[in-house]
C-alpha cells in the first residue's frame, strides 16, 4: 500500500472510528478514564489514551496491539469487530472485580499505570471468571452489532411464518380430508337409513 492509499483507507476507517468514539462508552480512556482516547488496542477491544497506549507497547504484542484511530491502517475485520464492543463491554470484564479504585492516582504517575495496565490485562487480576473476554466472544459470533441482530430477528420471523404457511397448508390438507370421510360417512348413514326404512315397511 503507497502513501496515498493509506491516506485514503485511514479516511474511511475514520468515518467509522469517529462515530464509535462519540458513544458516551467510548469517550474516556479504558484504562486510565482521560477523556478524548486516540488510541486502541486492536485485540482487546479498547480506545486508550497515549499515554496509556505506551505501556501496552512496553508490555508487549503477546497481550495488546496497539493502534493509532488516525495514523494507522486498521485490518478490515478489526473494524467490524470494534462495531460490537465498546469500552464499557469490554471493563465489565477485564475490571470485573476491581472496587473503589482511585483512577487519578495512575494517571500522572507511569509506574504505576503501567503496573496496573499489567495486572489488568497480563495478569487478568480483576477479569470476570465465570465467562471469557468479549472479544473471544465477537470471533464466535456471540456478540453482534445491532444491525446483525435485526438482520436475524428479520429471519426468524420470516422462518417462522414460513414454518406457519407449512402448517397451515398441512392442517389445511388434513382438514380436506377429515372433511371429505365426514361426508362419505353422512352419505353411508342415509343410505343405511333408507334401507333400514324400507325393510321395516315390507315387515
Amino acid at each position: 500500500m503507497n502513501q496515498k492509499e493509506k491516506v485514503e483507507a485511514i479516511k474511511r476507517q475514520l468515518v467509522v472510528i469517529n462515530k464509535l468514539l462519540k458513544k458516551p462508552e467510548n469517550k474516556f480512556c479504558a484504562d486510565c478514564k482521560r477523556p478524548s482516547p486516540t488510541w486502541a488496542s486492536i485485540n482487546l477491544g479498547v480506545f486508550i489514551c497515549i499515554n496509556c497506549s505506551g505501556c501496552h507497547r512496553e508490555i508487549g504484542v503477546h497481550v495488546t496491539k496497539i493502534k493509532s484511530v488516525n495514523l494507522d491502517v486498521w485490518p478490515n475485520e478489526v473494524l467490524k469487530n470494534f462495531q460490537k464492543i465498546n469500552n464499557k463491554i469490554a471493563n465489565e470484564y477485564w475490571e470485573y472485580n476491581l472496587r473503589n479504585f482511585n483512577f487519578k492516582s495512575i494517571q500522572n504517575d507511569n509506574r504505576k499505570l503501567i503496573k496496573f495496565i499489567r495486572d489488568k490485562y497480563e495478569y487478568k487480576k480483576w477479569i470476570d471468571k465465570k465467562r471469557k473476554d468479549p472479544m473471544t466472544l465477537i470471533i464466535q459470533g456471540k456478540i453482534k452489532t445491532e444491525d446483525e441482530e435485526e438482520d436475524d430477528n428479520s429471519d426468524n420471523e420470516k422462518n417462522e411464518q414460513e414454518e406457519n404457511s407449512d402448517n397451515e397448508k398441512e392442517n389445511g390438507g388434513y382438514t380436506k380430508i377429515y372433511n371429505k370421510k365426514m361426508r362419505m360417512i353422512k352419505k353411508m348413514k342415509v343410505e343405511i337409513g333408507k334401507k333400514m326404512g324400507k325393510i321395516l315397511i315390507k315387515n
